[in-house]
């Protein structure tokens, strides 16, 4: 078993060459060759790795991620220096040196946290700290795409508890997805969620999200995309809401 690894948040999700083929459309002499020269799968902006990749070369891919207009402010009230950066990553600073930190999540899943004076925190709230404003206790972070790990600073709004329920009162907290055939334009197959379509396709639940959300291109024999963005049969014929 080999595994994907996302620099942009430090989430390796096992996988396989034909599931690979199948979202990036790319042969497998590609994945072979980028997996042992420690390449980046452009289409995905991903590397393969044999098993789970050491904390030495995850911190590498992680800082040498580039991100267009990144900008870093400090964070105040803190022990240590810390900068945080728009894009969500954080960085401590020495007299001579600097580390960006890796992000973890609590049990594999949900939101992303770094440790700030040896205590966890979610990313979103410093981004929101530092260049938005700090919430009160009634109000919450949200992610305006849905994506839980993207805590860019355009992606986060401060919401109060009462917005917040009116916004997900009524509806489901997973959006169904399709997984289409990109020739036929016929539904394959149907999922509950974002992370179900990943789970039981050996992919990244966070690549399938680019696709729906259109952050990535659309390439090989399928293609994915929320279930209320297409009117049924029309998938490819502009059915879009």
């Amino acid at each position: 078993m080999f595994y994907l690894y996302d620099p942009r948040t430090n989430i390796s999700t096992p996988t396989n060459y034909q599931e690979l083929q199948g979202i990036t459309g790319l042969t497998v002499s590609v994945f072979s060759n980028a997996k042992r020269q420690g390449r980046k799968i452009r289409p995905i902006n991903c590397y393969i790795t044999n098993g789970v990749a050491s904390l030495k070369q995850r911190q590498a891919w992680y800082a040498a991620e580039v991100y267009p207009d990144e900008s870093w402010l400090p964070l105040h009230d803190t022990i240590g220096t810390y900068f945080v950066s728009n894009y969500g990553r954080v960085k401590r600073v020495y007299k001579t040196t600097e580390r960006i930190l890796l992000p973890f999540r609590v049990k594999g899943q949900g939101n992303l946290f770094v440790k700030i004076d040896g205590v966890g925190i979610k990313i979103g709230h410093l981004v929101a700290r530092v260049y938005l404003r700090k919430p009160n206790p009634e109000e919450r972070i949200v992610r305006k795409n849905g994506i839980i790990t993207d805590d860019y600073v355009s992606n986060l709004e401060i919401v109060t508890l009462s917005e917040l329920g009116k916004r997900t009162g009524f509806k489901s907290k997973s959006l169904p997805v399709l997984k289409i055939d990109a020739e036929t334009g016929e539904t394959i197959d149907e999922y509950r969620s974002a992370r179900e379509a990943g789970r039981e396709n050996y992919f990244s639940y966070q690549a399938i999200l680019d696709k729906c959300n259109g952050e990535s291109k659309q390439s090989g024999p399928y293609i994915w995309k929320f279930e209320r963005d297409c009117e049924p049969g029309n998938e490819l014929g502009g059915g879009f809401i």
